[in-house]
Formats: structure tokens, C-alpha cells, sequence
């Protein structure tokens, strides 16, 4: 088979079969799908059973609930198809998803990763598409300076891309179960330092992302020392970018996203009353950026916000 579908689920009942019939209904047919039952205490097993029961394509294992990050892992273990494809158990595919990503892979010689579009969707009504539809390849370095970019930081969700197997597997790479919201993303530049070919980007949507349901909405505005670890994933994606031989830009870039949740999250915790948490973010910090390289950082952005505010450019 061509390619692997792996699902993390943990009690999506409601949403779950118009996700796994969106897979279903899709023209192209050489995948299986593999539902991992991550620990639900609602009827979501149940119904991947149900759908199983139907479809030897589908592949259903229940395991004890680890996150969706550890379910993603178990489901990179269990695949067997020449590409891995991630998808949340709460969204929908496009009609042609597979076949676009499938074509973006095959159809140009040298490519490791095939990187789509996709589509808002409020209470079921899909906004319009972001950009006119485009194609084309990037080298590796030209992706990553792409996915740095704050045009295109979205590009990092794992639902528009299809990757390698052999890649995945070569360089043993895994979602990092310490790391939430930006976990995928953290993924997305492992697989960029890790890959040697070319990518291929179309602004074609092929995915319907269901808008204000995921985790990551759950512990955004409330007080959740998880949010800790998205500054550690910052520091992460900066470490990798700067040592893996990508851009001035892409290093530019990726630091910048470093201090700016720095200050975000310091901010926050001092709002919190943390100490622990504040002083855990200095140390880590302070260990990686230089004291004088923060402090022309915070002078360039001051600098910046006034010729903004005197409208002399553009934020």
C-alpha cells in the first residue's frame, strides 16, 4: 500500500464518523487507515470497531490513554505503507486530498514531502481558502525559511502533509510527548533537518479543520503549566534550525519566535504568581540567547513599534 492514514482518537464520538467517511469517500483507495483508540471513555472505540467490522483497510488499536502524541507514535510503529499521512479524529478530508498529496509526491522527481492547503471551518460552514491555488517545489532550506516566515506559519500542521515512511523510520523521528500545542510543528522541522530532497507545495485545500475544538484551545487562556513546554518547543526548533545548516533568515526567524514566547510566557507566569515557572523560563533562556543579544532584540522591536506607530512601515 501507498500510504498510511494513522488517527490519534480520545473521545471524539460526535465528530468521529464524518472524519473516518471523509477517508472513505476519498477517489483514491491504496491506504489504510489506522484509528488509534487512545484510552476513550466514550463510544469512540466502539465506533472504530464498527467501521473496522466494514473496511479491511481499517486497522483499530485500543491502547491506554498516553496523549495524542504517544498515539501518534504507536500508529507510526504500526504502519506498514510507503507514506505516513496524520489526521485529527475531529476534522474532515476534502474531496482529492489523498490523490493531492499523493500526486505532489510522485509526479516530481526527488521530492520527500508533500505539503497541501486547508480550510477553516466555524460550526461546520468551511471558510473561503487563504490563497489562489499554486504549486510548486522548494528545496529543504527554502521550506523551512517558509515555514519560519509569519505568513506562513501554518504550515507546520502535520493534516497537510504527507511524508515518508523511510524517512520517519532512518532517522527514527517521533512526536515529542513533553511538548504540547507546538508539538507538531517541533515534528515538522525534525523532518526538514532529517530529509535530503526537495518539497512539494500546493495551496490546494484538502483538509477541513474544525475550528475551537482541539487541545490546544482547551489550555490557551487558562492557567496550565503545560503552556510551559511551548517554550520549550521553540527552543527546540531553534537549536535545530541553527545546526542542521538552514538560512540567516530561518535562524533570524526561528529565534525570534524563542524570545517572543519567552516573553510571553514570563509575562504570564509573573501574572500567575509562579516564581518556579518564571525562574525555570530565565534559566533556560539566559543559557541559550546572551544577555546582550536579548536586550538589542527588545531595542530593534521598541524601534520597530514606534515607526509603526508613526506609520513611517508597516507592522
Amino acid at each position: 500500500m501507498k500510504i498510511s492514514i494513522i488517527m490519534p482518537i480520545y473521545n471524539t464520538g460526535r465528530l468521529l464518523r464524518p472524519q473516518i467517511q471523509s477517508i472513505l469517500d476519498q477517489e483514491y483507495r491504496d491506504y489504510e487507515l489506522i484509528l488509534v483508540d487512545d484510552g476513550s471513555t466514550d463510544d469512540s472505540g466502539a465506533i472504530c470497531d464498527e467501521f473496522a467490522d466494514k473496511d479491511k483497510r481499517i486497522v483499530v488499536i485500543h491502547k491506554k490513554n498516553g496523549g495524542v502524541d504517544e498515539a501518534r507514535n504507536t500508529g507510526i510503529d504500526a504502519a506498514r505503507g510507503q507514506y505516513l499521512y496524520f489526521v485529527d479524529s475531529d476534522d474532515e478530508l476534502l474531496p482529492g486530498a489523498l490523490q493531492t498529496l499523493k500526486d505532489g509526491m510522485e509526479n516530481h522527481e526527488g521530492v520527500d514531502i508533500s505539503v497541501a492547503g486547508y480550510v477553516y471551518s466555524h460550526e461546520g460552514k468551511a471558510d473561503p481558502p487563504f490563497l489562489p491555488v499554486s504549486s510548486r517545489l522548494f528545496s529543504r532550506n527554502q521550506l523551512m525559511d517558509e515555514l519560519m516566515c509569519p505568513k506562513y506559519q501554518n504550515l507546520g500542521m502535520p493534516w497537510t502533509n504527507l511524508y515518508k515512511a523511510s524517512v520517519i523510520r532512518d532517522n527514527n523521528l517521533r512526536f515529542n510527548k513533553n511538548i504540547h500545542t507546538i508539538d507538531d510543528r517541533v515534528f515538522m522541522v525534525s523532518y526538514l533537518c532529517a530529509m535530503k530532497g526537495l518539497a512539494f507545495h500546493t495551496t490546494q485545500p484538502i483538509y477541513k479543520y474544525n475550528l475551537g475544538i482541539g487541545v490546544s484551545f482547551q489550555i490557551k487562556n487558562k492557567y496550565d503549566k503545560r503552556s510551559l513546554t511551548i517554550f520549550d518547543g521553540q527552543c527546540l526548533i531553534f537549536d535545530a534550525v541553527r545546526n542542521h545548516g538552514f538560512s540567516a533568515k530561518s535562524i533570524w526567524w526561528a529565534r525570534h519566535r524563542m524570545i517572543n514566547s519567552y516573553d510571553k510566557k514570563r509575562e504570564s507566569f509573573l501574572g500567575y504568581g509562579d516564581k518556579e515557572a518564571v525562574q525555570y523560563l530565565d534559566d533556560k533562556f539566559f543559557s541559550i540567547v546572551p544577555n546582550y543579544i536579548y536586550r538589542l532584540f527588545k531595542i530593534r522591536q521598541s524601534a520597530k513599534n514606534f515607526l509603526v506607530t508613526l506609520r513611517i512601515i508597516k507592522e
